[in-house]
């Protein structure tokens, strides 16, 4: 068995009970074509670069998942029959790769700008200190 991230977008139409509804669907498809679905990162409603059917916003479902390959045709086949599947990518991975999920990258993202932000804090202590100095030495 292969591993994919599988990453689908839902059209925007569907209500929250329907999308949720679809994740179930797009996971059956995938084991009654004898694969799993070993870890799910929902996003949801998200902001899109450029529309999409007319939308800026899309539901959007990540899912790592085995699969066998010769299945591959199968699942991509049922995939592009269902119209409220606006868009769907498989990449494969390969040993040794992590599927992030979002909720991990922007934690690291938000730890990464805190760390930035003390940094400024401590520069900007340091420029005041800088001015007093020089305050005083051109009144003395």
């Amino acid at each position: 068995m292969n591993k994919y991230e599988l990453v689908c977008v839902l059209d925007t139409s569907l209500s929250s009970a329907a999308a949720t509804e679809k994740k179930q669907k797009i996971e059956s498809i995938v084991t009654n074509h004898q694969g799993s679905v070993l870890e799910t990162d929902d996003l949801w409603l998200m902001p899109l670069a450029y529309p999409l059917n007319g939308q800026m916003q899309a539901y959007i479902i990540s899912y790592y998942i085995a699969l066998d390959p010769k299945h591959f045709d199968e699942i991509k086949m049922q995939f592009s029959i269902e119209k409220w599947l606006a868009k769907y990518f498989f990449y494969s991975m390969k040993d040794g790769d992590t599927f992030l999920k979002f909720s991990d990258l922007q934690q690291r993202h938000e730890a990464m700008f805190a760390v930035d932000e003390e940094e400024e804090e401590v520069v900007s202590d340091d420029t005041e200190k800088v001015d007093q100095a020089s305050e005083e030495w051109t009144t003395e």
